[in-house]
């Protein structure tokens, strides 16, 4: 068996592991894309019903093992299975937070109740016109710094869920360092979901 070899004085956690950066921000980005296919495969394949789906799709574990796939060797496996469950979880969170501000800003049901919220807080202040229009603007401006999560979510749709398509499909904008590109954006989601609650609890 291949020997797992450690670099204790390593100032990141790759180095750690005795990975490159380019290795380290690789296996970074393929967690987190196996972990949004088997989001995006549970829900639009399986209506998110988790004993319906299979093993690999639904389970920490199965996800791991499709990461695994684009491993080459025992120490990348090493540190993929430990960056996992960080990464996974990341993943999880963002997707459900993205998903309920899509639902806010897209469920014309709730989109009508926040309305109605408006015209009791604000009476007649404003016509409603222009009670939609701020609304609107509101709306607009809450979604704008999803897109590129949104953009992310449709590429991966279009890879047929296969890394090295996914990679090999991005625009040129996002070719210039493909490994890092899927961290990116995940996590300046985040900071942008932290900054909302953040804002709704001042």
């Amino acid at each position: 068996m291949e020997k797992i070899k450690f670099n204790h004085d390593g100032e990141k956690i790759h180095e750690s592991f005795c990975l490159t950066s380019e290795q380290g921000s690789k296996l970074d980005s393929i967690i987190l894309f196996e972990s949004i296919v088997a989001d995006r495969i549970l829900e639009l394949d399986y209506h998110g019903i988790r004993k319906d789906a299979p093993r690999e799709i639904c389970t920490k574990t199965g996800v791991l093992a499709r990461c695994f796939k684009y491993t080459t060797n025992e120490q990348e496996r090493m540190y993929t299975a430990y960056a996992f469950i960080n990464k996974h979880n990341a993943a999880l969170a963002l997707l459900s937070g993205y998903e309920a501000l899509i639902k806010t800003t897209s469920d014309p049901k709730l989109r009508n109740k926040l309305l109605e919220g408006a015209r009791e807080h604000f009476g007649d202040e404003f016509s409603q016109e222009v009670m939609e229009e701020k609304f609107e603007e509101m709306i607009n401006k809450q979604i704008r710094p999803l897109k590129p999560m949104r953009k992310l979510i449709r590429q991966i749709d279009n890879s047929n869920y296969d890394y090295s398509l996914f990679k090999a499909m991005l625009d040129d904008d996002d070719q210039e360092n493909p490994d890092s590109y899927i961290s990116e954006v995940v996590d300046d989601m985040i900071e942008h979901i932290k900054e909302m609650r953040n804002r709704d609890q001042d």
